[in-house]
């Protein structure tokens, strides 16, 4: 049953005018924007402010974490393809793939039912460094 439906069967007392509803929805697609505008805001501060500080630019944090993770999955799945191939037939995680994995991590919080703006901000910036990520591996590509 909509919300109309309801209006309509005065269960919610009488039906909103049409210049309140539109009103209504303004608010919230204002408050909508200001809510992203915020995460996004956030994640930038996080990122390019006290995060990058504390662990240094995504390129190298991330390069260091796969460089670990692929030490971890080779030993546990040795001889089994898991992420990018290199020549060698062996998976070779990059940074870019740590920034993706850390958004599913982020992802898999929002599971739980319980918002934090904080994981939303995360997944931004992850996101975020992602990309740059991948913009310095193909220009070291380039140069090579």
């Amino acid at each position: 049953m909509t919300q109309l439906s309801f209006f309509k069967q005065g269960l919610f007392g009488p039906a909103p005018s049409i210049e309140q509803e539109f009103e209504d929805q303004k608010i919230l697609a204002e408050a909508a924007v200001s809510y992203r505008e915020k995460i996004l805001e956030n994640a930038i501060r996080h990122t390019c402010g006290d995060r990058n500080q504390q662990y240094g630019s995504p390129e190298s944090n991330f390069s260091n974490t796969a460089d670990l993770w692929n030490a971890y999955l080779r030993s546990k799945y040795w001889g089994k393809a898991v992420g990018h191939e290199n020549l060698r037939g062996e998976f070779v995680l990059t940074a870019e793939d740590v920034a993706w994995l850390m958004v599913l991590l982020k992802l898999a919080r929002t599971v739980t039912g319980q918002v934090k703006t904080d994981t939303y901000e995360d997944a931004a910036a992850y996101a975020a460094c992602a990309g740059e990520c991948a913009i310095f591996q193909h220009n070291a590509e380039l140069d090579e």
